[in-house]
């Protein structure tokens, strides 16, 4: 009986510590986070960006602006957000979209290495593609109704290792969507931001959440 009891004294402070070793190691999922509303928690490269009411804007529509945010040792997550065109300047080669896993950001069209989801009105398409200070695209899909200028199309990103999935709706519904499995798999982290090609446009209801 005195070997039992001392037994069964031994085991309690086992399994107490096991179960605290196990709740200190689970995380709860990470809650979608809004993105800053101040100007000074981004960073611009070229571009004319202002914030009023909750819609962020480039009026410049540069060649490549860019504007960043964020943890550069991102690397899985779900970022979403809105995206409207506010002029047709050129709607023929011009595009604006979201940036991922974003590095080495510069100044210039190309000049960063990450990648790049938008929507090119002169080709009616979704494009998703890799910056490493140049452009290569790895994915286009035809969205299913034509590019308005004042309509909001809403983005959601997914970057889980290397597999990348990107979709696009409208107010009437599902526009655009791509998964990719990016074989090269060489752009693992970065921040995340926004950029505008020869279009003026904006942003609102920016989240990211990140994965576990």
């Amino acid at each position: 009986m005195k070997f039992r009891r001392t037994f069964v004294l031994v085991l309690i402070p086992i399994f107490a510590v096991t179960a605290f070793m196990a709740v200190r190691h689970y995380r709860e999922p990470h809650r979608p986070e809004r993105l800053s509303l101040k100007l000074s928690d981004w960073q611009a490269f070229e571009g004319s960006w202002t914030i009023t009411d909750g819609v962020l804007n480039d009026g410049k529509g540069g060649r490549g602006d860019k504007l960043v945010t964020g943890d550069a040792a991102l690397n899985e997550f779900v970022l979403s957000g809105d995206l409207r065109f506010d002029t047709d300047r050129d709607y023929e080669f011009g595009d604006a979209g979201f940036i991922f896993r974003a590095s080495n950001i510069k100044v210039g069209t190309d000049s960063m290495y990450g990648y790049y989801a938008g929507i090119r009105p002169g080709t009616n398409t979704l494009k998703l593609g890799r910056m490493e200070d140049d452009y290569t695209d790895l994915a286009v899909k035809k969205l299913a109704r034509p590019v308005q200028t004042g309509i909001w199309y809403h983005f959601v990103v997914q970057a889980e290792q290397c597999r990348l999935h990107i979709q696009v709706t409208d107010d009437t519904g599902p526009d655009a969507e791509i998964f990719l499995n990016d074989q090269a798999c060489v752009l693992r982290a970065g921040r995340v931001g926004l950029r505008a090609y020869s279009m003026v446009a904006s942003w609102r209801n920016l989240m990211l959440q990140p994965s576990l």
